[in-house]
């Protein structure tokens, strides 16, 4: 939501595959004076698939926001976590933590997320530890106009060398009318070492957004 550009590009944990968007599950979620929170139960296998014998296990996840500040210039700043305790199988963890501080106001939203990540997907795979950042910013030129800037960095596994990559975005957006937004944006993906299943990236994009 600080983001607000997805149709242009989706979050780092959303590009990683850190989690799915989506799943079926029980899910508790309220404010209180300073603090938002959400509490969930969920599958873990999305809603493209249902549960097997083998993928039985749950994901239980935690998130919540700390706005310590009710007035004044700050009070758009969140501190922001996130955890997740889930399995692939028997013995074979997937957990994730995140956490960052985010700042929103009418002018512009800044946002900066810390990512780790412990996998074990096989028996036969090390268990693997992500770690990586992301910081992004978006400003409001107008009502109608505004820029945005991103900066996401991610090496999904320890056991191995020179795999990690990052994303560079930058661009503008335009309201064209209600419900409907026109971005130009130029993106860059960087791999550390560059194979052949694994290439630089780089390109000038136009995004719409139609919403009925």
């Amino acid at each position: 939501g600080i983001w607000k550009n997805r149709f242009v590009a989706k979050i780092l944990e959303d590009e990683e595959v850190l989690f799915s968007g989506t799943d079926r599950g029980v899910r508790l979620s309220g404010k209180a004076p300073y603090v938002e929170y959400d509490v969930s139960v969920i599958n873990g296998e999305g809603t493209k698939a249902n549960e097997t014998a083998g993928s039985k296990y749950k994901d239980f996840i935690g998130k919540m926001a700390i706005a310590p500040f009710k007035g004044g210039p700050l009070a758009g700043l969140k501190i922001n976590a996130y955890g997740q305790d889930g399995a692939y199988g028997q013995d074979l963890p997937r957990s994730r933590i995140i956490g960052g501080l985010s700042y929103e106001s009418k002018r512009f939203n800044l946002m900066g997320t810390s990512y780790s990540a412990n996998d074990k997907k096989t028996a036969v795979l090390a268990k693997a530890k992500g770690q990586g950042f992301s910081v992004h910013g978006v400003v409001n030129f107008s009502d109608v106009c505004w820029g945005f800037a991103r900066f996401d960095q991610w090496d999904p596994d320890d056991n191995k060398d020179e795999d990690a990559r990052s994303r560079i975005y930058l661009g503008a957006g335009y309201k064209l009318a209600d419900g409907v937004r026109l971005g130009l944006d130029y993106i860059a993906l960087k791999q550390q070492t560059e194979s052949s299943a694994s290439k630089d990236e780089r390109a000038l994009a136009t995004h719409v957004e139609v919403k009925f």
